[in-house]
């Protein structure tokens, strides 16, 4: 819909893309970004200037476009998305996750595109965030006219503005509707699918958050494998954790949740033996003997492959957790592979995978590493933030599967999705624990 998938990856292109009866592929580049702007998952790579307000002219810099007339606009698109409160000279990097998305938002508003492509622009945020973010969405479209088209494998936060509903199956459109109609009639097919379907429209199956699920120890049955007493996390003078005490047995799966910025990602980086503490206590102790058991899958592990195929990503996470190799390794390969749903990708370079499949092999990479070695540590930051309802059941499976024999720590801004698996409630605000139930 931008103009870029040819020029990008080399593929052939047939039809067209028309936007005011324009057709974008025969638009200089430099036109297409008058007629379509993008605002995609992760802020990081989409922020480039020092300060909030460069941030946003930065897109009327080759407009011709004079300076007052820019900064005007700027502030307009502040205003709309809820940010005009910051400092306009604010480096970009010290906002929040959700603020940095939101001054995304601006950079493309402030364009003035008929039409706004929003790719999994919720998908990292906390429901806080998503919901500010929707609410900016919602002064959005009640001051200009503007088409926008949001793609998200989790419908719900965009269907109370959404106008249709359009379902895609193996690059074809097989549902276009009005949501309410489309999920009324079409339910059965769109589980199918593997869509998300809205919460509570349909019945759930799994165990609630704190309950032992079946192939997981029970909460009390097991000495504490993993503790922390009155951990603290100091990063540039600035506290990130506040005296976290948790004690979690073997057989523990945790799901971490809170607010973007509460800490969770310092929290698994403290466990990985990433960071430093800076007061407390964490057991094991022997930091650098325990780093072998551990296995991490941050939320962009899979964009960095340390081999040529999918394969060797697993067979080369399963040498890391083990100091031996033997005749089981291609067997043990096979069957992660497969319980990742990429057994047909085996002989693919990782990069060639889609975002998702990218997210399920760093997962199984994850659970590779920590399979052999004490003290079997698997730590998996957001693992179903680029997962449909069937990848979603895929990550559900790897983390179940030998649960038993291992400590698991699910950092989600989606802990529900985890309750089938989860023996215990982790939720951090602020840096400081808040609750812990256990079944």
């Amino acid at each position: 819909m931008i103009g870029v998938l040819e020029e990008a990856t080399g593929a052939e292109l047939s039809g067209s893309v028309r936007v005011l009866d324009r057709d974008i592929a025969e638009e200089p580049a430099a036109e297409r970004g008058r007629a379509v702007a993008a605002v995609w998952q992760r802020p990081d790579v989409q922020l480039f200037r020092g300060s909030v307000l460069d941030e946003v002219r930065a897109g009327l810099d080759h407009r011709l476009v004079v300076a007052a007339e820019g900064t005007a606009r700027a502030r307009e698109a502040l205003r709309l998305v809820g940010l005009d409160h910051l400092d306009e000279e604010r480096d970009p990097m010290s906002l929040s996750g959700g603020e940095q998305q939101r001054l995304a938002l601006a950079a493309a508003l402030v364009l003035d595109a008929p039409v706004l492509v929003l790719d999994e622009a919720t998908s990292a945020l906390d429901a806080r965030a998503a919901r500010r973010f929707g609410e900016a969405l919602d002064r959005i479209r009640r001051s200009r006219s503007v088409t926008i088209i949001a793609i998200d494998h989790r419908p719900d936060a965009h269907l109370p503005r959404a106008d249709r509903l359009l379902v895609l199956d193996e690059g074809r459109i097989v549902l276009d509707g009005a949501p309410d109609r489309v999920y009324r009639e079409h339910r059965s097919r769109i589980d199918r699918l593997g869509v998300r379907l809205p919460r509570g429209s349909r019945p759930s199956s799994v165990a609630s958050p704190g309950a032992a699920a079946p192939g997981t120890a029970d909460p009390g049955s097991a000495g504490t494998a993993l503790r922390l007493e009155g951990a603290e996390v100091s990063v540039r003078g600035v506290r990130i954790l506040h005296g976290i005490d948790l004690h979690l047995p073997e057989g523990a799966v945790a799901v971490l949740s809170g607010d973007n910025g509460a800490g969770k990602s310092t929290l698994l980086r403290l466990l990985a033996a990433e960071v430093r503490l800076s007061r407390g206590r964490v057991h094991p102790r022997r930091r650098t003997r325990i780093r072998r058991g551990i296995g991490s899958a941050p939320q962009r592990a899979g964009d960095l492959p340390l081999t040529p195929t999918v394969a060797g990503e697993i067979r080369s996470a399963l040498a890391a957790g083990s100091a031996r190799r033997d005749a089981t390794t291609a067997e043990r390969v096979s069957r992660l592979l497969e319980e990742a749903g990429l057994e047909r990708h085996a002989a693919s370079h990782p990069l060639r995978l889609s975002g998702g499949q990218r997210q399920r092999l760093a997962v199984a990479a994850a659970i590779a590493s920590g399979a052999r070695a004490e003290p079997r540590l698997v730590l998996l930051d957001e693992p179903t933030s680029a997962q449909d309802r069937r990848g979603t059941e895929l990550v559900l499976g790897l983390v179940a599967a030998g649960s038993r024999y291992r400590v698991t720590i699910i950092a989600t801004h989606d802990p529900e999705a985890f309750a089938a698996v989860a023996t215990h409630r982790i939720e951090l605000d602020a840096g400081r624990l808040t609750a812990v139930p256990q079944g």
